[in-house]
């Protein structure tokens, strides 16, 4: 705000209108991301909105406290390990189910569900008789049915749909017994019903349907209670069980998709297919509303057996060699019995997730988006962003805190994907029209920084103030070998004129390959890549970039044959590492430049490059990102002056596929490689032989001397086959 003469607040011309244009921008992207995110590519964002539901399930668990495993008056009798390996063959011999049953039924339960498929005869039929004499005299025995795909039917299936209507009339219900179950998914089309042979359907009191329906990325989160089977409907487990002990009727039940499932006077949300979002328990003991139980134990009659007078028992696998496991939010691996026991107890003790309506989603959305909108327009962009991410982070806060507090499952990701759809159009829509005042600091700065700092200016001045941040980086440095020499033969003049060309065109082989130029030392330069502008490939356009102005010396010399000596030559060196890369100097002047250990190795290879006649000399770690693209030949491994560490040294000689590229150059890097193998393991006639065979290589006449060297003075038994540096 400024003030005018008379004292009244005028307000500076890029700040009128902020909450109108905020509006406008913010509401208006919002309402954008609301419409891509639910209707034109709703998959992406539900996928992140389910993983950040989960996140929440883990949050409360691990602030659960412990239940009353007596509360809901629940047992799993459980077909675990333990019982596996007393009663060895699985499956059992159906009798045992039987007897199950009936102890139960002595014993005063309620009623007990069997989570097995029982489609099959068994190889016994006496087992089947027993097994449903056992069953009908226990009375309340419910068994399972299960839908599977259509395609999947084998033949000589014992159980088909029209027998199941027939021997199960209980628990299939009928359309019209069940208001607005019509609007149900019709799963019909896709899936067929099988359940247990008719003698056992029979002598069961009831079924349920024991599938489990994950979403899309196999993660079970959801579970319908009724499912449409063409014209009749199927209670799920849970579901099942819950009415039938509560004594509701099927004329009791009422079907609203996208609201709720009312039963008598019991009220369960479900979205629009008819799915109950499940309050999940942590899957560790007495912290489940409900007991658990090896089958074994009671069989045997190792429990007492009026523990189970007036409880419901569930059996059904456990153990992991079953393979009956489905990933939840709670857990990476849950038996399925241990779902439809979570189910059932949120049933009975009136739990569930409330999730948030669309609409109020897409509200909260574009009120968010106007005021993250406000924020980029208002505010100086750091500030807009740290008030962003304020919002952000209480956001966050809040969703987690109403799941924990209140069981409410807030969408998140939808409104932060909305919040970031905001920010960046507003900072767009400022960009657009700040751009005249852009070009204004691009034309000033841009004659004394590189353009890509003058960008990265552009988008943060703050970046005007000294300090750096860490970064891997690769760094080069090029030398003129012969250059003080040559120096003495020209002209201040000319010599200037020479360096003024040789230097330009060294500087664009370096822009051409993304690279910054750090500074000119006299004939020298030291040059950046992967900043300021951060790529993932620096180390391969560094590389590039050297044996670009290797080529570039080639024509330099054509062009001054007359002039340059045979010495003149232009020595690289390149590391790959993290260094601090930033403003450095003073508050008054300042370059933009790299400090730290990898860069002084970076000069150190380009001195090293002398001792051993290359023109190109780089890193281990330069050289590991680089592949198979560039042929090149290890050199040595060297402990550097001042350094304890060795370094191993590469020569990169082409890129593979170029006209360099020949299979002369390539037996050079096999038979060098194999002259170092020798050199290292102490043989070094062998070593010495295969040196030799290079001739004049520069190179190979430096490992030659040093056989000859070793030979006579052969090194400790220590020796690492490093070559000690004793000068910079």
């Amino acid at each position: 705000m400024s003030r005018t003469a008379g004292g009244k607040s005028k307000e500076e011309p890029g700040r009128k209108y902020v909450w109108l244009k905020a509006l406008i921008v913010g509401g208006g992207a919002a309402l954008l991301t609301a419409f891509f995110s639910y209707y034109l590519a709703p998959g992406p964002f539900q996928a992140f909105e389910n993983n950040l539901y989960d996140m929440r399930v883990r949050f409360e668990n691990g602030m659960a406290d412990e239940l009353d495993p007596d509360e809901t008056g629940l047992i799993l009798i459980m077909i675990d390990e333990r019982s596996l390996e007393y009663y060895k063959q699985f499956p059992w011999p159906r009798d045992y189910h039987g007897r199950l049953a009936s102890k139960l039924a002595d014993w005063g339960a309620t009623a007990v569900f069997f989570d097995i498929v029982l489609e099959d005869d068994a190889r016994n039929p006496e087992e089947d008789v027993q097994i449903s004499r056992d069953f009908g005299y226990a009375g309340l025995v419910y068994t399972a049915l299960a839908m599977k795909e259509r395609g999947s039917e084998y033949f000589g299936s014992q159980i088909n749909e029209d027998q199941i209507k027939e021997d199960a009339p209980r628990s299939l219900i009928p359309l019209e017994r069940i208001e607005g179950s019509e609007l149900l998914p019709d799963m019909s089309g896709t899936m067929f019903l099988e359940g247990p042979i008719p003698r056992i359907a029979r002598a069961s009191f009831g079924h349920g349907l024991v599938n489990v329906f994950p979403d899309e990325d196999g993660v079970l989160r959801r579970q319908p209670l009724l499912i449409r089977d063409g014209d009749v409907v199927v209670p799920t487990t849970a579901f099942r069980l819950f009415i039938d002990v509560m004594g509701i009727n099927y004329d009791e039940i009422r079907v609203v998709p996208g609201k709720a499932i009312y039963a008598g006077p019991y009220t369960f949300p479900v979205d629009r297919q008819g799915r109950f979002r499940i309050k999940w328990y942590p899957n560790e003991d007495y912290y489940v509303p409900y007991r658990e139980f090896p089958y074994y134990d009671v069989l045997e009659g190792r429990m007492p057996g009026e523990f189970f007078s007036g409880k419901i028992a569930v059996v059904g696998p456990t153990a992991a060699a079953l393979e009956d496991l489905k990933a939840t939010p709670s857990a990476l691996a849950l038996p399925g019995v241990k779902i439809h026991m979570t189910l059932l107890s949120n049933l009975a003790r009136g739990e569930y997730v409330t999730a948030m309506d669309k609409s109020m989603a897409i509200l909260l959305m574009v009120l968010l988006g106007i005021v993250v909108a406000w924020f980029a327009l208002r505010f100086r962009t750091i500030f807009g962003m740290a008030l962003t991410a304020l919002l952000v982070g209480a956001g966050l806060v809040a969703a987690f805190y109403v799941y924990v507090r209140f069981t409410y499952w807030a969408e998140l990701f939808r409104p932060l994907a909305g919040l970031v759809t905001c920010y960046t159009s507003a900072m767009v829509y400022r960009y657009v029209t700040e751009e005249r005042q852009k070009r204004v600091i691009k034309g000033a700065f841009q004659q004394y920084v590189s353009p890509d700092v003058v960008n990265e200016i552009i988008q943060d001045p703050a970046k005007l103030q000294l300090g750096g941040e860490r970064r891997e980086l690769t760094v080069l440095f090029a030398d003129i070998q012969g250059f003080t020499s040559f120096s003495e033969q020209l002209e201040p003049e000319e010599l200037t004129n020479f360096l003024n060309k040789f230097l330009t065109v060294m500087t664009h082989r370096i822009f051409d390959y993304q690279g910054t130029v750090d500074k000119y030392i006299g004939d020298a330069i030291m040059a950046i890549f992967g900043a300021p502008i951060p790529f993932e490939d620096h180390a391969v356009k560094g590389v590039e970039a050297a044996l670009g102005m290797r080529e570039e010396l080639v024509n330099t010399r054509k062009e001054w044959q007359n002039t340059l000596p045979e010495t003149f030559d232009l020595k690289l060196g390149l590391n790959t590492g993290p260094m601090v890369v930033g403003n450095m100097g003073s508050d008054v002047r300042f370059d933009y430049t790299v400090l730290g250990d990898n860069v002084n190795l970076a000069a150190r290879l380009e001195a090293l490059t002398r001792q051993y006649g290359v023109g190109l000399l780089i890193s281990e770690s330069t050289r590991d990102p680089l592949g198979d693209d560039f042929l090149i030949r290890e050199i040595d491994a060297v402990r550097v002056k001042g350094k304890k560490k060795p370094v191993k040294t590469f020569e990169v000689l082409a890129k593979a596929g170029t006209e360099e590229d020949t299979d002369e150059l390539r037996r050079l890097i096999d038979d060098f490689a194999q002259g170092l193998e020798f050199y290292r393991t102490r043989k070094w006639d062998e070593a010495q032989k295969i040196f030799n065979s290079f001739g004049e290589d520069p190179a190979s006449v430096v490992f030659s001397e040093r056989c000859n060297l070793l030979r006579d003075e052969p090194p400790g038994e220590d020796w690492d086959g490093v070559w000690i540096m004793t000068t910079k």
